[in-house]
Order: structure tokens, then sequence, then C-alpha cells
């Protein structure tokens, strides 16, 4: 099942935070300050007051960073996804 995303709503798969950093391993709390998640689709954008059209900036396939307290988990079948809307990313992961 796929979902679309209404306005400036992303729908995102998280990425599990790493619990060991070289050669050590990370408390499970501290991991807990920033999400990342990898963008599933992108909703249209939405209408300014100004009545024009804003896109969303972000893209299928990017890696974004997210508050963990973001967003709504949503769980459909095996899968949990969790949809965002622009203003709540941080950023995007660029390698």
């Amino acid at each position: 099942m796929r979902i679309r995303p209404l306005q400036d709503r992303v729908v995102a798969s998280p990425i599990p935070p790493e619990e060991k950093v070289g050669s050590l391993y990370v408390a499970g709390t501290s991991t807990k300050a920033v999400g990342r998640a990898r963008v599933l689709a992108v909703g249209p954008g939405r209408q300014g007051p100004d009545g024009v059209w804003h896109t969303v900036q972000i893209a299928e396939g990017h890696v974004v960073l997210y508050s963990p307290f973001a967003g709504t988990e949503v769980t459909i079948g095996a899968e949990t996804v969790v949809v965002l809307r622009e203003d709540d990313i941080i950023g995007v992961v660029e390698d």
C-alpha cells in the first residue's frame, strides 16, 4: 500500500540509529536526539496566504533529519513510516 501525502507533508521510512560508533557503543537514550529517515513520497506543496503555490524542497530518496517529537508514525502491515510536515524537517543529509 502506498500513502500519497497532501500539501507540504512528506512520508518517510525511519532509519534505525547506529548503536555503535567506531569501537564505542552509544547509550540508547542519547540516540533519540534526532531521527533520520529516507523519503518515500512528497506532497505537492502548500498555497501561501498570498495565493502563491510553494512547492516542497524535499525529494523522494533524500535522507532527512527530524526531531523525534515531530510527525506522526503510521503502521500499515509490517511497515512503519513517519508522516512529517516540511517545517518539521531539520535538514537533508548529503553524502
